[in-house]
């Protein structure tokens, strides 16, 4: 008895795994045009560096403060985020496929956690893709176009009317799941950032400041 419940849970929290979102709430739908062919991270391209005030709610961690997003390179990034007194929480960098760890507050020194985290912040800063890439969906709530990108294995929901990611949902087991939301309230550069991660009790909200 105890071996088929055990059996039963393992199936459930793989089927339960398997995708970062529900497809039940997708319908398949004709390719997005959109002039260029592609969509691309904020922090790509001619981004150079953004100061956001920042909320960080991390288990029994409330932090707040400032995080500094710059480009060190064509293809690197550096982000390093303080709290109010100034105090570095982590101070991390982004090469390529490598991740360097400067600084990392105390008590958040754990592979796994941060591990989980970095995975979290590259998919914010690195996406990258064109038509071609991706599967086109139509989410029936909202009625907006959904894209599915199989080589990152994540949805990016667009804003019907300007095209913009102003979703990313990731991640393929019930620790790492991800949801980001980009806000476009000017339409210029992104003003408000909200990273979510129930798996590891992660909020994380950054509100834009200057560039």
């Amino acid at each position: 008895m105890r071996s088929s419940l055990f059996l039963s849970f393992c199936l459930l929290v793989t089927l339960w795994g398997c995708s970062p979102i529900d497809k039940s709430t997708l319908i398949k739908a004709e390719k997005v045009v959109h002039k260029p062919a592609g969509w691309e991270s904020p922090f790509m391209g001619m981004f150079e560096k953004a100061l956001f005030r920042t909320v960080m709610d991390i288990r029994e961690f409330h932090l707040t403060g400032f995080t500094i997003i710059k480009k060190s390179g064509d293809t690197s990034c550096r982000i390093v985020f303080a709290n109010d007194i100034g105090m570095t929480i982590f101070d991390v960098e982004f090469i390529r496929e490598k991740f360097i760890s400067h600084y990392i507050f105390s008590p958040m020194q754990k592979k796994a956690l941060f591990r989980i985290i970095e995975a979290d912040l590259r998919a914010m800063m690195f996406y990258s893709f064109s038509t071609a890439d991706v599967t086109t969906y139509t989410d029936k709530k909202t009625s907006a176009p959904v894209l599915y990108n199989g080589k990152t294995d994540c949805y990016y929901y667009l804003d019907p009317n300007t095209l913009y990611v102003t979703g990313i949902a990731g991640g393929n087991n019930p620790w790492d799941k991800y949801h980001i939301e980009f806000d476009y309230p000017k339409g210029t550069f992104v003003q408000n950032i909200r990273i979510d991660n129930p798996g590891i009790g992660l909020i994380i909200k950054l509100g834009w400041i200057n560039q």
